[in-house]
């Protein structure tokens, strides 16, 4: 019998999943007469003899009942001089919205669903299988009667908001021990979620309210403030709406044209309608419908945008509701005849007129791609940069050699382009495809010799990246193993478990694992004199050793 947190494996202690899958597979396999069972089949081949009384409003991490959840009752992480006063607050704001769903549901869900109740319940069903598909079967088991396209939108709405009322009362946003710690603040988000749905179906919108209520928690941390500072700074700012959605793929329309036509984007499918572009050297202009469709309410939001690039980080334009299909054309029309004429200021003139107070700008863009669009659009002026440290670099570093050999301090500067110098040097390297971990082991060298540390977190990430591509070399097509690559990949092991920035080996241990399943077969094609067999084995025991594994 084993009663453990599921947490416990792989996340309070590093490679417990591992540890628990050999423990099974030990079990599996009949270790001391052992076998799997659980506790329905154990119940129903030994009753049971003993009465049990559950202890009500108690818990495992609360001397307190269940106290931690809503009051500052004492069981905290222990931070000195901190209280958690802003459970209380949290907790009557989220039970006052909570109550205000329900009553949502229990009114507006009465006329879209047989038993509104129910309907949430059966709701898992499409938050398992996210389709259209789950969604009908969904909506003709449970609605009152066939739905129209705006009462098919209501009804998921309620059921998204009803599900987003049950999330923001997850555990750990009360369990810890500040208000603006990433765990409340996740639950906040939940809370706006399930605000915004519920404005959605009319009436006066309940977020100030909503926020009102917040600010009598405090944060025991002075420069975020009350729960109103909190909610501004992290919540608010944190929503991902259809307008967002659609400025974000504005801007790729613009900085990457060839790229955008229709997907998914942050929980909504997005389509580019009638874009129309043209290009002037390396300006830019852009302009077209989107259309927005969520997919778990499936609303449908439209609006137009039109833009200029002008190069590397200089997007200007905006985004706004669609107007008549001539009025628009006109807008349209204007600045295409701006653009044409070479004129980049008449055409800005024209956006600001007809995009009053909706701006565009690379800022627009959603995290997940912004970083890749942001080094594509910057790559020309980042190159010619990481060109000129390079050389500066290769210029000084007799100078930073002598200095270090010499044990007189490197000046901040020269330390300065040698670090960034050789980091870029050492990810472009790992990037490659192969990696050359024999070059990282030099770049090391060097590292050193300069008095730069290179052995670093990012690094670490980059040589776990690169370990993976050269495992993934090993095995050919015919499902031989190539020596040559495995070779390689031995050496490139050896290199990476000696980093003192933890090189993350998990995937490549299991691909080795499942590798040594081939020695014993390699060994006796070995012995019968096959060379590259002996060879073969000979690299795999070497990289087996090097990633700790023991080898029989």
């Amino acid at each position: 019998h084993i009663a453990t947190d599921g947490e416990t494996y792989g996340h309070h202690h590093r490679y417990g999943d591992m540890g628990l899958a050999w423990a099974l597979q030990q079990v599996e396999h009949g270790w001391n007469g052992t076998r799997l069972t659980n506790y329905a089949e154990f119940r129903a081949r030994h009753p049971a003899t003993w009465e049990v009384q559950i202890a009500e409003d108690s818990s495992w991490s609360c001397a307190h009942g269940t106290a931690r959840w809503r009051d500052d009752c004492g069981c905290n992480g222990g931070r000195a001089g901190w209280n958690q006063r802003w459970r209380r607050p949290l907790r009557d704001t989220l039970d006052w919205l909570r109550d205000k769903v329900a009553t949502a549901l229990d009114h507006v869900g009465g006329l879209l669903f047989r038993d509104p109740w129910a309907a949430r319940d059966a709701y898992i069903s499409v938050v398992l299988e996210r389709s259209a598909a789950a969604r009908g079967r969904f909506l003709a088991e449970h609605a009152a009667h066939p739905l129209s396209v705006d009462e098919r939108v209501r009804a998921l709405s309620m059921m998204e908001m009803a599900r987003h009322a049950m999330l923001m009362f997850t555990s750990c946003g009360w369990f810890f021990d500040e208000l603006s710690g990433i765990e409340t603040v996740q639950c906040l988000r939940y809370a706006a979620r399930a605000a915004e749905l519920l404005d959605g179906l009319g009436g006066t919108s309940i977020e100030p309210e909503l926020i009102d209520r917040l600010s009598a928690a405090s944060s025991n941390l002075e420069e975020e403030g009350d729960g109103r500072a909190v909610w501004l700074r992290h919540v608010a700012s944190a929503r991902v709406d259809a307008a967002k959605v659609c400025a974000h793929v504005a801007v790729r329309a613009l900085v990457e044209p060839d790229e955008v036509a229709a997907g998914p984007v942050y929980g909504y499918d997005v389509e580019l309608i009638e874009p129309h572009e043209h290009r002037s050297g390396r300006t830019r202009l852009v302009a077209g419908e989107l259309r927005a469709t969520s997919r778990q309410t499936e609303a449908t939001t439209r609006l137009c945008f039109a833009g200029l690039h002008l190069g590397e980080q200089h997007v200007t334009g905006g985004v706004r509701p669609v107007p008549p299909r001539a009025e628009w054309q006109s807008v349209v029309g204007e600045l295409t005849a701006a653009f044409r004429s070479a004129d980049v200021f008449a055409a800005t003139r024209v956006l600001d007129r007809h995009f009053p107070g909706h701006e565009l700008s690379l800022s627009a863009l959603l995290p997940g791609s912004r970083e890749r669009l942001l080094a594509a659009v910057l790559g020309d002026a980042i190159g010619a940069a990481e060109a000129e440290l390079g050389a500066a670099y290769d210029r000084h570093v007799p100078l930073i050699r002598w200095l270090v050999a010499h044990e007189l301090p490197v000046p901040e500067v020269l330390h300065a382009i040698a670090e960034a110098s050789l980091r870029r040097r050492v990810l472009a390297n790992l990037a490659a495809d192969p990696a050359s971990f024999a070059q990282l082991r030099d770049h090391l060298h060097e590292a050193a010799d300069v008095q730069v540390n290179l052995d670093t977190p990012e690094i670490a990430l980059a040589a776990t990246a690169g370990l993976r591509r050269l495992i993934e070399r090993v095995v050919g097509a015919d499902d031989a193993l190539d020596a040559s690559a495995l070779d390689t990949l031995a050496r490139a092991a050896d290199i990476a478990t000696r980093m003192r920035s933890a090189v993350d080996l998990w995937f490549a241990q299991n691909a080795t694992w499942r590798l040594l399943e081939r020695l014993p077969e390699l060994r006796r094609r070995a012995a019968a004199g096959d060379a590259d067999a002996s060879h073969a084995a000979a690299h795999l025991e070497r990289l087996a050793r090097a990633l700790q594994l023991a080898v029989r």
